[in-house]
């Protein structure tokens, strides 16, 4: 009970920052997030089954959070939050990596470094060799609650679609590079955390971390959470509206809720495919953004143009 109440706890306190985050003001708006944000199936599922993913959701506000506020080092320690699953933010360091932002990877580090120390310390240096070989062969698994079939993301896809438990990465690779092209697209030109274009590009980052994924459960689902609410203050920044976002919300809902009873009717992993869609809607706003911000630029050089 006591690890259930410790994650009811954190999930409300997800909700709240995700609250704060869009900036909900009246009544109305708050009982339709929070009806929806607590009828979610991962975060039941999360509660029920005593799993760690709000460590994930944290990791990537935190990353955002501290990033639009200029506190890099932060963002970095925040960040680390994720090692829990470390699969989920290889893509973000990576990146950290192309755009140098060193100070960001020196507090990642320094905490991935202590809890390495702490490992061995309790484990024995042969763990710096077991954990990263057991992460890998855990990707093949086909026991012990792992079943790909009831999971998201491509490899989950391609299972629904041959029956493979292991399809070849023939199939899936594919996929995986494709999603990748996708991400290292949306991170073209200069790192700009107080840029509205900063919230698609997390956003477009976070999809792209569960699309490849080799399992991705219903419960890592909760960070689909914060490319909504991104995505919802990206939408109020630029347009002053919601836009299609409270639509994104009720599918997301869906989504979780129905998505392997549709699986199962459809034959196919339905809500796969939804997310590479939200990935791809998200990049053509990020163009349609750089177009407009060119055009912006162009006028304001026509403007302060001295006469000739």
């Amino acid at each position: 009970m006591v690890v259930f109440a410790l994650i009811v706890v954190a999930e409300i306190a997800g909700g709240v920052a995700l609250q704060r985050l869009v900036g909900l003001k009246t009544n109305r708006e708050r009982l339709f997030f929070w009806v929806w944000y607590a009828s979610l199936f991962s975060l039941f599922w999360m509660a029920v089954e005593g799993q760690i993913s709000m460590f994930l959701f944290f990791a990537w506000l935190g990353f955002y959070g501290f990033q639009s506020r200029g506190k890099e080092g932060w963002s970095g320690a925040a960040l680390a939050l994720g090692l829990v699953k470390p699969q989920y933010i290889l893509l973000p360091l990576a990146l950290l990596l192309a755009h140098r932002q060193w100070r960001a990877l020196q507090a990642f580090a320094a905490i991935a470094g202590g809890l390495a120390v702490i490992s061995i310390a309790v484990s024995g240096p042969e763990v710096l060799i077991e954990y990263p070989r057991f992460l890998v062969e855990s990707t093949t698994w086909e026991e012990q609650g792992i079943t790909p079939q009831t999971m998201f993301g491509w490899n989950s896809l391609i299972t629904s679609i041959t029956g493979d438990h292991s399809p070849s990465m023939a199939l899936v690779g594919p996929l995986i590079l494709l999603t990748l092209a996708g991400a290292v697209m949306a991170w073209r030109g200069p790192w700009a955390p107080q840029s509205p274009r900063f919230l698609l590009q997390i956003g477009v980052t976070i999809l792209a971390a569960l699309l490849i994924s080799p399992h991705l459960y219903v419960q890592d689902l909760c960070l689909l959470t914060l490319v909504i609410g991104l995505g919802t203050v990206h939408s109020l920044k630029t347009t002053g509206g919601y836009g299609v976002w409270p639509w994104v919300a009720v599918a997301a809902w869906v989504g979780q809720l129905y998505g392997l009873e549709l699986q199962e009717l459809l034959r196919v992993n339905v809500m796969t495919p939804s997310m590479a869609a939200l990935g791809v809607h998200l990049l053509l706003k990020l163009r349609n953004r750089e177009a407009a911000e060119i055009v912006e630029a162009d006028h304001t050089r026509i403007v302060v143009a001295p006469a000739a």
